[in-house]
């Protein structure tokens, strides 16, 4: 886990914790379909306290970020391809044994597979994520969780 040193904007962290508390609040309030977005929200601000964040990789179309991140895993557990592929934010972190975890948008129960190689997941995790799978995201995914064992993740990811 990485943490952010405190610094001479910590007095500042009151208010954007509130902020965040609030948006939450307000997000919950507008509808069923944002009860997901709210409580990412409410995540945010935890993890904002305590002083976890992610680390995106983002870049152009077909520059390897998929592959890097594959090569980071150890597996080959992203779908990587000769034309774009990511359909759906996949966030990747650290678990005992191999998850994929899809959520939906809206109050759908998201779907969870645990185990199996890595090819099969690699294959479910490309029916949800990849344009060929899920074009124009008409599953409506609004994230993917993938859980992994790899000595990699403790030191990077929440």
């Amino acid at each position: 886990m990485t943490r952010i040193a405190p610094s001479s904007f910590q007095n500042e962290g009151g208010l954007l914790s509130a902020l965040l508390r609030k948006a939450a609040e307000t997000t919950s309030d507008i509808g069923p379909q944002f009860v997901h977005y709210s409580q990412k929200l409410n995540e945010l601000e935890f993890r904002y306290s305590e002083g976890r964040f992610h680390l995106a990789v983002l870049g152009q179309f077909k520059h390897g970020k998929s592959t890097l991140l594959n090569a980071l895993a150890g597996e080959p557990i992203l779908p990587v391809g000769v034309v774009p592929l990511t359909a759906a934010p996949t966030f990747i972190r650290f678990g005992e044994s191999p998850k994929i975890k899809v959520q939906y948008q809206g109050n759908c129960e998201a779907d969870e597979v645990a185990g199996h190689s890595v090819k099969e997941r690699n294959a479910y995790l490309a029916g949800f994520v990849t344009e060929a799978g899920n074009p124009q995201n008409r599953l409506g995914v609004a994230e993917v969780q993938v859980e992994l064992p790899s000595p990699i993740w403790p030191a990077v990811s929440c």
